[in-house]
């Protein structure tokens, strides 16, 4: 696979034996998840917004690094537990 992958915010993403899920610990260190950068917090409000969630409180980032000329295909993430909240995605 020609990704990485990181998270920040008050919860992760996480991919383990035991499935997909938000975890407020990095599995690797034990710690918590360095805290999201004002920048990302503010960008996903503003969209969130003009998307009609006003209210939008972003608690997790996941931040995909890719190699140069690597490719994303065509995916549906259907993980969600919550289909109510959205979900803002920067390339």
């Amino acid at each position: 696979m020609s990704v990485a992958n990181d998270n920040c915010g008050r919860v992760g993403w996480v991919s383990d034996a035991l499935g997909y899920r938000y975890d407020p610990t990095d599995p690797d260190s034990g710690a918590a998840w360095p805290a999201m950068p004002e920048a990302f917090l503010d960008l996903a409000a503003r969209a969130a917004a003009e998307a009609g969630f006003a209210d939008y409180d972003p608690d997790a980032c996941l931040i995909n690094r890719y190699l140069s000329g690597a490719k994303l295909g065509l995916h549906q993430d259907r993980d969600e537990k919550d289909g109510l909240g959205p979900i803002v995605s920067v390339s």
